[in-house]
C-alpha cells in the first residue's frame, strides 16, 4: 500500500482503555522541579524527573508495540519525553546524564529501538516550535542546536541509521526581510552556517517542512532549501510536505501559474535519497483554524508514491483505523486493545515533466 498512516504522539485507543494516566505523558515544569529541590534537595528533584522520563519512555515503547496491530507503521514521538533534560536554554537545569536512573533510561531507549525495528515502525520527531536554524540570535541557535542534537542522540542510542529514515523535522520559522532572491539566499546562508553546527548524525537526519504562510511555500522551499543549497554547498535539504500548508500558502512558478499539489509532492519525494518520505496530512475545523478535525473526511489520496503520512486528527489512532482496518474497527477496539493493555509496559509522466520544469526555473546559486 502506497498510503501508509502514521500516528502523532498519543494513542487515544490506549488512553480510553486505561484512564488512570498510564497512557498519558508526564512532564515536570521548571517551577515544580525547583520547588521539589528546595523542599527535598536536588537528589529528590532529579529522582522525580528521572521517574517521569522513564514513564514516558515506557509509554513510547508500549505505543510502538501496539500500533502495528492496527496497521500503523510510523510514529511521531513526543518531543517532550525528556522534559527539562532536553531544555537547552542558557540556564540549563539538568542533563539526562545527571539523573540517578540514567542507565535505566539508556536501556529503555535501546529497548525502544529494538521494538521499533522488530515491529517495522519508523519514528520521527518535531523539535520545539520556538527553535530555528535561521536565527541570528546566539541564544536561539545554542538552544536549537542543543535540542536537535539531543533528538539525534536519542535515535543513535536507539540504534537507528544516521539518515532520514527516522527524521528530525523542522520548519524555517524565520522569513526573508523581502520576498526576493537576494533576501532568500541571505537567509539560506545563515541557515547553512547554523546547520553545520549540528552533529554529523543530526545533519543527516534533518528534514525541512513547508509553512502555512509567508515566503516558505512548497516551491520556494524546494528552490532554496534543496536546489540552492545543493548547488552552492552540495547539501540540498530533504523536504517534508504538509498538505494544509500547501493549500493555505500556495505555490506559483510565475504570476498566475500555480503548482498543483501532485507536483510539489513529487518534487519533495525526490529529495529523500531512497528513503520512504514522512509527510504530514490534516484537515482543519475551518479555513483559518489551527485545530484539526476529529476524523478525516476520507482516505489520504494515493499519489503513486510510497509515503508515510503522519495523520493529524484529534482522534489520533481512532481516526486512522477507519482506513487501516475498516472491516474490524470494533474488534480492534474491544479485543486487540484489551490484549495489549494487559501487557502494558512489557511517486505519471506529467508530474515528472512538471517537476523538471520546477527545477529548471530555479535561480542558480551563482546569482547570489
Amino acid at each position: 500500500m502506497n498510503v501508509k498512516y502514521g500516528l502523532i504522539v498519543t494513542s487515544e485507543l490506549l488512553k480510553e482503555k486505561s484512564p488512570d494516566g498510564t497512557y498519558t505523558f508526564a512532564g515536570l515544569t521548571r517551577k515544580t522541579f525547583l520547588q521539589i529541590e528546595d523542599q527535598g534537595g536536588r537528589g529528590e528533584a532529579l529522582s522525580e524527573l528521572g521517574k517521569r522520563i522513564l514513564h514516558n519512555l515506557d509509554l513510547t515503547e508500549n505505543i510502538i508495540d501496539f500500533i502495528p496491530k492496527v496497521n500503523i507503521n510510523h510514529y511521531r514521538i513526543n518531543s517532550s519525553i525528556f522534559s527539562l533534560a532536553s531544555d537547552f536554554s542558557d540556564d540549563l537545569l539538568v542533563t539526562v546524564q545527571d539523573l540517578p536512573n540514567y542507565q535505566d533510561i539508556l536501556k529503555k531507549i535501546r529497548d525502544i529501538g529494538f521494538s521499533a525495528r522488530e515491529n517495522s515502525v519508523t519514528l520521527s520527531v518535531y523539535p520545539d516550535s520556538t527553535n530555528s536554524l535561521m536565527s541570528d540570535d546566539d541564544s536561539v541557535i545554542k538552544r536549537t542546536v542543543g535540542e536537535i542534537n539531543f533528538h539525534s542522540w536519542f535515535f543513535e542510542t536507539a540504534g537507528f541509521p544516521s539518515n532520514a529514515s527516522n527524521p528530525i523535522i523542522v520548519r524555517p520559522l524565520i522569513q526573508p526581510s523581502e520576498h526576493n532572491h537576494a533576501s532568500a539566499t541571505k537567509c539560506l546562508q545563515l541557515f547553512y552556517k547554523n546547520f553545520k553546527e549540528l552533529s554529523e548524525e543530526a545533519q543527516n537526519r534533518l528534514v525541512v517542512q513547508n509553512e502555512e504562510d509567508g515566503y516558505w511555500n512548497s516551491v520556494n522551499l524546494f528552490k532554496y532549501f534543496h536546489v540552492y543549497l545543493n548547488e552552492k554547498y552540495d547539501t540540498g535539504m530533504i523536504l517534508s510536505y504538509y498538505n494544509v500548508a500547501d493549500e493555505r500558502n500556495p505555490s506559483e512558478l510565475e504570476v498566475g501559474l500555480s503548482v498543483e499539489r501532485e507536483v510539489n509532492i513529487g518534487a519533495f519525494h525526490e529529495t529523500w535519497r531512497g528513503v520512504v518520505p514522512v509527510f504530514l496530512w490534516s484537515e482543519k475545523a475551518s479555513d483559518k483554524s489551527k485545530i484539526p478535525v476529529d476524523y478525516l473526511s476520507g482516505e489520504i489520496p494515493n499519489f503513486n508514491y510510497s509515503i508515510k503520512w503522519e495523520c493529524d486528527a484529534k482522534k489520533r489512532d481512532k481516526a486512522i483505523i477507519k482506513f487501516t482496518m475498516p472491516e474490524a474497527e470494533e474488534k480492534v477496539t474491544e479485543e486487540v486493545i484489551t490484549t495489549i493493555t494487559k501487557n502494558k509496559y512489557k511517486k505519471s509522466r506529467d508530474t515528472s515533466r512538471a517537476f523538471n520544469a520546477l527545477y529548471d526555473n530555479t535561480p542558480s546559486a551563482d546569482e547570489d
